[in-house]
C-alpha cells in the first residue's frame, strides 16, 4: 500500500510504501525487535540517534545548533547526507551487515525466513498483477525495520566520523560531523577538502550496497 507524502502527488517519489502485516508476522517481528533493540547501543555509532540511542528531538537540536554556528562561522556548512532509503536497501546487504556485527547465524536465519520468497503485486484500476519477487527494501510499518536498516549505515558513517574534522558546536563536548536519525543523514563540512572525503564514503557505500 502506498500513501502520499506531498499535497499534490504526481510521481512515484511522492508516495511512501506502507506494508500491511498480519498478526502472526507482527508477533514474530516484535520478538526479534525486542532482542535486537538492546544491541543497538553497541552496534551503532554515537551519532546514530535511533531506537535505544537518543531521539529525534536531540537530532533536531543538534542540526539547529549547527545552523546557528554556520551563521557566524562561514567555514561551516551542512550538506545532504548519504543516499538512503528503506525501499532500496538489498536484503543480501542487510544480512551481510548483520553477520559482520557478530550476530549468530541461527538468529540471522530467523530473520531471513521472514524475507524469503517475498513478493509484491501492483493494483491498477482494480486489477491485481501477478507476484513480483522482492529482493530489496525493509518493510515500512514493521517493528524490526529500523533495527535492520540502521546498522547498514554504520560503515560509511564510521568512515566519515573518522575523516571529517573534529567539529565542536555549541555547548556539546563531543565531535559533531555526522548527525543521523534512522535514514535521515546530515553532514557538516568545514573546508573544500572535506568534499572528496564525503564523496568517497558515499560512493563506497553505494558500491558495496549494489554488489550485495
Amino acid at each position: 500500500m502506498y500513501v502520499p507524502i506531498s499535497k499534490s502527488p504526481t510521481k512515484s517519489e511522492d508516495f511512501r510504501p506502507i506494508t500491511l502485516l498480519n498478526n502472526n508476522y507482527k508477533l514474530m517481528a516484535r520478538i526479534i525487535a525486542n532482542r535486537l533493540g538492546p544491541m543497538m547501543e553497541e552496534l551503532l555509532q554515537p551519532c546514530q540517534h535511533c531506537v535505544a540511542q537518543g531521539n529525534i528531538f536531540e537530532t533536531v537540536a543538534t542540526v539547529r545548533e549547527a545552523i546557528a554556528h554556520g551563521d557566524t562561522n562561514p567555514a561551516v556548512r551542512l550538506v545532504p547526507g548519504l543516499p538512503t532509503s528503506y525501499q532500496k536497501i538489498s536484503h543480501t546487504y542487510v544480512f551481510t551487515i548483520l553477520k559482520s556485527c557478530g550476530l549468530i547465524e541461527r538468529f540471522i536465519e530467523r530473520i531471513k525466513r521472514i524475507y524469503d520468497n517475498a513478493v509484491s503485486s501492483v493494483q491498477v484500476n482494480g486489477q491485481l498483477s501477478g507476484p513480483i519477487p522482492t529482493g530489496r527494501s525493509v518493510r515500512q510499518g514493521c517493528p524490526m525495520s529500523m533495527l535492520l536498516f540502521a546498522p547498514c549505515l554504520n560503515p560509511p558513517i564510521r568512515i566519515l566520523e573518522q575523516k571529517l574534522p573534529d567539529n565542536r558546536i555549541g555547548r556539546r563536548n563531543h565531535k559533531t560531523a555526522v548527525m543521523t536519525y534512522t535514514d535521515d543523514v546530515t553532514l557538516i563540512v568545514t573546508a573544500p577538502e572535506d568534499i572528496p572525503v564525503t564523496r568517497e564514503a558515499i560512493q563506497g557505500y553505494e558500491r558495496h550496497r549494489e554488489l550485495a
